[in-house]
């Protein structure tokens, strides 16, 4: 009986936890890791494609054709503002969610998850102003998402310093 055990229950006990952890590891960690990667490609198509959008402002006694441009530029403008904060609350909720090895991975092959999700939904706020939030928010986003990145650090520091500059000197 003993004999029976060892040479045939036991190993297949062996093969059944290692069948369960193996499960566990790809439905918990893998299908998470997963959803950062398409994150990290829908944010990316998202940075490209909201890299120009302006926000219209307004004319007096705009000509139809004026208003009708005026009304496509805040049309887009409001797609991709609604896009970026979308994007912005799956990376939060992805970070919120994740399952403890999935964190340690992730905090292994440094992604930051909670800056990324919050430069996201920043950078939904910053069409609006030209005071160089934009960049900012973006290289926030790469960084965070390990994309990459469109600036260097110092550049990044050159532009919040001239942010800060600019905004001691309307006070």
């Amino acid at each position: 009986m003993r004999e029976f055990f060892f040479s045939n229950v036991l190993p297949l006990l062996y093969w059944a936890m290692a069948g369960a952890f193996g499960w566990y590891i790809a439905h918990f960690v893998g299908s998470q890791i997963l959803e950062l990667q398409k994150l990290r490609a829908k944010t990316r198509e998202a940075l490209v494609f909201t890299a120009n959008v302006i926000f219209p402002g307004h004319k007096e006694a705009p000509t139809f054709a004026e208003e009708q441009q005026r009304q496509r530029l805040m049309d887009e403008y409001n797609r991709a503002c609604d896009q970026l904060r979308l994007l912005g609350a799956k990376v939060q909720a992805l970070h919120e969610a994740a399952s403890g090895p999935t964190r340690l991975i992730l905090s292994l092959r440094h992604y930051d998850l909670e800056r990324a999700g919050r430069k996201l939904i920043s950078a939904s706020n910053s069409f609006a102003r030209d005071d160089g939030s934009r960049a900012i928010s973006r290289h926030g986003i790469q960084k965070g998402l390990k994309l990459k990145t469109e600036y260097t650090d110092e550049q990044i520091k050159e532009i919040e310093a001239a942010r800060l500059r600019r905004m001691e000197a309307r006070q």
